[in-house]
């Protein structure tokens, strides 16, 4: 089930740390957002603030209501949560094609395939 607990677990492990240690990096109490994160109490406006605040670039829409038209990824190059009209794969997959050394490869078995 798709909830803002789960979204919130989501943000939280893009982060690339613990609950607790996001919780003592961005000053919000760790019994509260455990309780959000599993669901036995609902996210209040002083924490979501606090979210946004910590996280700029944060999706509230995506984090209040699962709006699933905006998926959010890592950029690696910032490590800052963004919103991604396409597939993050596709991106990384396009990314991997830019490099010059994997586009000789390329060329390289095509060339061979076709003698």
């Amino acid at each position: 089930m798709d909830n803002t607990g789960s979204r919130l677990r989501e943000v939280i492990g893009s982060q690339g740390v613990t609950l607790r240690k996001f919780c003592e990096k961005n000053n919000l109490n760790y019994s509260g957002m455990s309780n959000i994160i599993n669901g036995e109490r609902a996210l209040g406006m002083n924490i979501l603030r606090q979210l946004k605040e910590s996280i700029p670039d944060l999706d509230v829409d995506w984090l209040l209501f699962g709006d699933t038209s905006k998926k959010l990824y890592i950029n690696e190059n910032t490590n800052v949560i963004q919103e991604s009209t396409s597939d993050p794969g596709k991106e990384m997959l396009m990314r991997y094609l830019e490099d010059e050394d994997i586009q000789e490869r390329i060329l390289e078995l095509i060339t061979k395939k076709t003698k």
